[in-house]
């Protein structure tokens, strides 16, 4: 035979742990969010190669090309193969400008090979290219130790601009629809309202649980909220709760209130839903920020010598998710 007064492991959570650990919970993930969010920012972007300008000079193009480093203090030893640079075009003939770099350059076809005694962090170089058609990078191939990838941009021939911000559109979009949703759940407030005062004000007892049960799902029919869980589902959640714990005492009715007001709340996804109301305008500003810095990526001078579009990207959708989270 159960004792009474027996404490169940739901019942535990619910009276004990549920408030705390859901605060535990939101903590860990934006002490994670935040640790993901540094190294983002953190991280140094590596070698980046700029087409800054072509233009053709009497009969031949003359293209303008800068390289940056972003990351750590390249030496020879370092260079296991050297950067080839390959273009669509063969390339006649290249002239260097002065700069802090002495890199030594091999043209071989459609290829640029270069290599360096020493490039520090911050450091960069230029020269001009001359080819008989507009030269467009093909791809980079390099063997150098500790940098992962060398980023390449030509800012006559760019990125489409739909491509750089397509995540920014439909985070837009959504920020909007549940901005709208948000106003919607709480401009119904007086249903759920309604629901909880009867949770919370009728006589439970063994003998009635019935009735309580109609009496709950009369009024969860009237609570006019789009993407609501069915009468049979809640009068199933209903049935289970009533059955699940015991009601000996008026702790216990105390309990089986709190948990259909919380588990009527779970289910129609009102916090969560709400929460949009403070989240969706933060999510449609900085959608709006990352859309016009993708727009005028190439236009910033400062900008894009030091970090590429795709770092952009990952820096500000990192810190909306933190901003979400501590939200």
């Amino acid at each position: 035979m159960k004792n009474p007064t027996q404490v169940t492991p739901e019942k535990k959570i619910t009276e004990y742990g549920f408030k705390k650990a859901k605060k535990i919970f939101f903590i860990l993930i934006a002490i994670i969010s935040y640790w993901q969010a540094y190294e983002y920012v953190s991280e140094k972007p590596n070698i980046i190669i700029y087409i800054e300008d072509s233009q053709k000079v009497e009969r031949k193009f003359e293209t303008k090309i800068s390289i940056s480093n972003g990351s750590e203090s390249i030496d020879k030893k370092d260079i296991v193969r050297p950067i080839s640079i390959n273009f669509n075009a063969e390339i006649d003939s290249l002239m260097t400008t002065k700069s802090v770099v002495d890199p030594e350059y091999e043209i071989n076809g459609k290829s640029i090979l270069m290599s360096f005694d020493l490039f520090n962090n911050s450091e960069q170089f230029k020269f001009y290219i001359y080819s008989k058609s507009r030269p467009i990078i093909s791809d980079i191939d390099y063997r150098i130790k500790n940098i992962e990838s060398i980023q390449f941009y030509d800012f006559q021939n760019k990125s489409k601009f739909i491509q750089r911000v397509i995540i920014w559109i439909i985070l837009l979009v959504l920020g909007i629809l549940l901005f709208c949703d948000a106003l919607i759940v709480i401009t119904k407030d007086f249903g759920l309202g309604e629901i909880k005062s009867f949770i919370h004000n009728f006589p439970l007892s063994h003998k009635n649980k019935k009735e309580f049960t109609k009496g709950y799902l009369e009024i969860y029919k009237k609570y006019k909220l789009r993407f609501k869980p069915p009468l049979a589902f809640m009068h199933g959640i209903l049935e289970n709760t009533l059955k699940t714990f015991p009601l000996k005492s008026k702790k216990d009715l105390d309990f089986i209130r709190n948990m259909l007001d919380l588990k009527t709340e779970f289910y129609t996804f009102y916090r969560f839903r709400t929460a949009f109301i403070v989240i969706s305008p933060i999510v449609v500003v900085i959608s709006l920020i990352a859309i016009i810095l993708n727009f005028f990526f190439y236009d910033l001078y400062n900008l894009n010598q030091f970090i590429s579009v795709t770092s952009i990207n990952k820096i500000i959708i990192t810190v909306l998710f933190i901003i979400t989270v501590i939200i």
